[in-house]
């Protein structure tokens, strides 16, 4: 394992930045603390798109702030991609991750709807999972205005969006919703296992996974619930889900989670790409900094686009 060299360098200011910052025990701190590191270090890419438009989308709790970002394309339908943001089901939102946004519509030519799912610890699940399945029943619904094909639908999300569009994927089998693909990136798919890379990667790797602290603690007010496929979509039945590329990244202590899922899917009979992104740490799609972390992010994007095209 070697991380690529401007990651390497990327990291060792992350490292240093962090270690001055000292420790932080409240999740307002960290929400804080994230954003002013992506303002400082990450530098974006951010692709241009035709129309970008800022949308309520009904929700099981009132309505939704989503973001719609069309193609620079003169297709009469397009691909629709439901976009689910990462940062630990705690953090993150439309701005954060206006990037992932515009590089999915930009380089897939599709309408990407991105969505501002509640957030935990103030609404714990199932909120935000209950806000991201209605999304995906708010572009069924309203397809036609959208421009896109009903039968060209996708789910993509990083890290703990990956996680919701993974488990999202599931209940539209269940609800017979058409979900053409999915794109998962350094996606967290059991709540509870703990696979090797998080004990090798543990530390110093931008993303910390301590041996003493639940993943999702802040997500989930009953632990017991923590093997429920919503949560854990590993421990769901796969049979019959959309197909899906699933992303880990070589550095990131959640990378193991990714050729675990995609066997479980390739048991179940599900056609699946697994890509492990060499030299990349957790959340590089943000990375604009580190050239080869977009030329990456590109490729996952030429992938989705050959699932989406017209049969």
């Amino acid at each position: 394992m070697k991380l690529d060299p401007d990651m390497s360098v990327l990291l060792d200011k992350l490292n240093d930045w962090d270690a001055a910052a000292g420790p932080q025990t409240t999740i307002e701190g960290a929400r804080k603390r994230i954003e002013e590191m992506r303002a400082l270090y990450f530098e974006p890419e951010l692709l241009e798109v035709r129309e970008v438009e800022n949308v309520a989308i009904p929700g099981p709790a009132g309505d939704i702030p989503a973001r719609i970002y069309r193609p620079d394309t003169d297709d009469a339908t397009r691909s629709t991609v439901l976009y689910l943001h990462g940062g630990g089901w705690v953090m993150g939102g439309l701005d954060s991750h206006e990037s992932h946004a515009r590089r999915v519509c930009a380089r897939t030519g599709s309408v990407v709807v991105a969505v501002d799912y509640r957030l935990a610890p103030e609404h714990p699940f199932p909120a935000g999972y209950d806000d991201c399945l209605a999304s995906l029943h708010w572009i069924h619904d309203t397809i036609e205005q959208l421009g896109g094909d009903a039968s060209r639908v996708a789910v993509a999300g990083d890290s703990a969006g990956a996680n919701l569009a993974a488990s999202v994927a599931l209940a539209a089998r269940d609800a017979e919703l058409p979900v053409r693909a999915q794109l998962l990136l350094y996606v967290p798919v059991h709540l509870v296992k703990r696979y090797p890379s998080m004990d090798e990667l543990a530390e110093g790797y931008f993303l910390r996974v301590p041996a003493d602290e639940d993943m999702g603690a802040g997500y989930l007010e009953d632990r017991s619930l923590a093997l429920d496929p919503r949560v854990s979509p590993i421990e769901g039945d796969l049979t019959g889900v959309a197909p899906a590329i699933v992303c880990g990244a070589e550095c990131d202590p959640l990378r193991d989670h990714a050729p675990a899922y995609a066997a479980a899917l390739e048991a179940a009979g599900v056609p699946v790409r697994l890509r492990i992104s060499p030299g990349m740490l957790h959340g590089y799609w943000s990375m604009g900094v580190v050239p080869r972390a977009n030329e990456l992010a590109n490729q996952l994007c030429e992938e989705l686009a050959e699932l989406l095209a017209p049969e």
